[in-house]
């Protein structure tokens, strides 16, 4: 092989290894967005649908009439691993089980 041809060779060979490394770096960056995207997007359903549960569980404890045990039901939530805060709050936007005013008004609803 004549030196010249044997630049070319070398040439041309760390050209198409540049672009290869160029394109796979293109195509992990795009790889690792979508990724984390697609993740956010599943955190997301999935703490929906834990609060959409939760909401339902403490419908169902208030509207049996037993505001008694939803303080205690609200701190075991709070306990939970996946949990980080929750709260319940009145429809005056006031935070509720502050008080017994929340517990009252569901005990008197109930037995009217």
């Amino acid at each position: 092989m004549t030196p010249l041809r044997q630049s070319v060779s070398t040439h041309m060979a760390l050209t198409l290894g540049l672009l290869l490394v160029i394109l796979l770096s293109i195509g992990y960056a795009w790889l690792s967005m979508r990724g984390n995207a697609l993740i956010a997007r599943e955190e997301t359903a999935s703490t929906q649908l834990t609060a959409e549960a939760l909401t339902t569980s403490l419908k169902s404890i208030m509207l049996a009439g037993r505001g008694d045990i939803a303080h205690d039901w609200l701190q075991r939530v709070v306990r939970l691993r996946d949990i980080e805060s929750a709260r319940v709050y009145r429809v005056n936007g006031v935070e509720a089980f502050e008080d017994l005013k929340t517990i009252r008004a569901v005990n008197k609803w109930n037995s009217e």
